[in-house]
């Protein structure tokens, strides 16, 4: 029998990667990142793991690219 992964199956695992690696795994600029941060009203927000280290959920802004391509 095959499953299918829901949103909130993604949603529940976490994997976070700093701004770099998180570009490279969407094909997007930083500016691009952070201007989704900025403007996306329901975009996963960054964790702040440290004083020059910011963290972002990766299967989290997967969810929530998969909500926004539903709508």
């Amino acid at each position: 029998m095959a499953t299918s992964t829901t949103v909130q199956d993604i949603h529940k695992k976490s994997h976070h990667a700093r701004a770099k690696t998180t570009c490279a795994h969407f094909a997007i600029s930083r500016s691009t990142l952070w201007a989704w941060c900025k403007t996306r009203k329901d975009f996963p927000k960054p964790l702040k793991a440290g004083p020059k280290v910011t963290l972002f959920d990766i299967n989290a802004i997967e969810a929530f690219l998969i909500s926004e391509a539903a709508k």
